[in-house]
């Protein structure tokens, strides 16, 4: 008994599927060969370059606040200036105090938000800069100054502990 031969499978799903995996690929090479030049370029590593910054700044934050709270609780009066917190604060934070922070000691009758800490302007290749600063009430914020917007005023600021989702130490 002779059978017709079984029909032939239909390759278009396939082909289709194929297709589609491809131009994904394709894509994804595309995208990650784009963000490679773009981190190569000197735009991309000045970007990489402020963001490494600023986490070692924000890292050191809770560190520098604590010292500063403990001196001035401790000694009844903030220090002359920032050579006077060596001796008793770590030395990374240290570090990071001494490098990247103006210090501006404040009167007794100096308001909450006194600006005692002053870090250096941080460049975003976006076209802006931010400052970190502490207050005289040991909180810590940042300040954004974007050239397309006006500069923020003192309630726009964000506290740090915001940005990086840890709580500051109690009574800060």
């Amino acid at each position: 008994m002779n059978y017709p031969p079984p029909p032939r499978p239909n390759r278009t799903a396939l082909y289709v599927a194929i297709g589609i995996i491809a131009v994904v690929l394709i894509g994804i090479i595309v995208l990650v060969a784009l963000v490679m030049s773009f981190f190569a370029s000197k735009e991309g590593k000045k970007m990489i370059g402020t963001i490494s910054q600023m986490a070692t700044i924000q890292a050191a934050v809770p560190e520098i606040s604590r010292t500063m709270q403990t001196y001035v609780q401790t000694n009844g009066r903030w220090p002359e200036n920032l050579t006077e917190l060596r001796s008793v604060m770590n030395e990374s934070a240290y570090g990071i105090l001494i490098e990247e922070f103006t210090y501006q000691k404040p009167s007794d009758d100096a308001a909450p938000t006194f600006e005692v800490l002053s870090g250096k302007s941080l460049d975003m290749s976006s076209g802006g800069n931010s400052v970190i600063y502490m207050r005289k009430d040991f909180k810590f914020f940042m300040r954004t100054e974007a050239q397309m917007f006006p500069p923020p005023t003192g309630e726009e600021d964000e506290p740090i502990e915001q940005l990086n989702g840890a709580p500051l130490p109690a009574g800060t």
